[in-house]
């Protein structure tokens, strides 16, 4: 009962064989044999699977650092959120905000776009009080930064 069997085609089976014998002279004289093809058992075992595997989020951290992108972050407001990027934004280019030119300004610009962040409101004039230009000097980078891309591709 229950046990593992192939078709020609590779297909797994889920086989069990019933003997069938004569109650008189205890002879064999046929055989059920039930075959489940498991095929589909097999694809829905894996979209499950898929389904129910997490992957601890110090993982996903530690993934979208090396990638050079900005993490998930639980933030009580819209303004904690962008505080919290802007920190892991600098901490990612490893200098203080005063110590950093204009191509570091730059690319602090591309990784706060790239995490989203000027989609929420007031992150323009925000990022600019905290470099210390005007949100008319966020705008250019911006443009800046998105030519570099634009440019790098071709």
């Amino acid at each position: 009962m229950n046990y593992g069997a192939t078709t020609k085609d590779g297909r797994k089976l889920r086989s069990t064989t019933i003997f069938i014998r004569d109650p008189k002279s205890k002879k064999l004289v046929g055989a059920v044999c039930i075959n489940i093809d498991l095929t589909d058992y097999e694809k829905m075992e894996k979209i499950w699977e898929d389904f129910c595997h997490t992957t601890p989020l110090s993982e996903q951290i530690d993934q979208e650092t090396k990638a050079g992108g900005l993490s998930e972050t639980f933030a009580r407001s819209p303004q904690e959120l962008l505080e919290e990027a802007i920190e892991r934004a600098v901490d990612n280019m490893g200098r203080s905000l005063s110590s950093v030119n204009k191509d570091d300004r730059i690319k602090l610009i591309q990784l706060l776009d790239k995490g989203g962040i000027f989609l929420i409101k007031g992150a323009v004039d925000e990022i600019a009080r905290r470099l210390e230009v005007s949100r008319y000097t966020i705008y250019n980078y911006l443009k800046e930064s998105k030519f570099k891309k634009a440019k790098d591709i071709i």
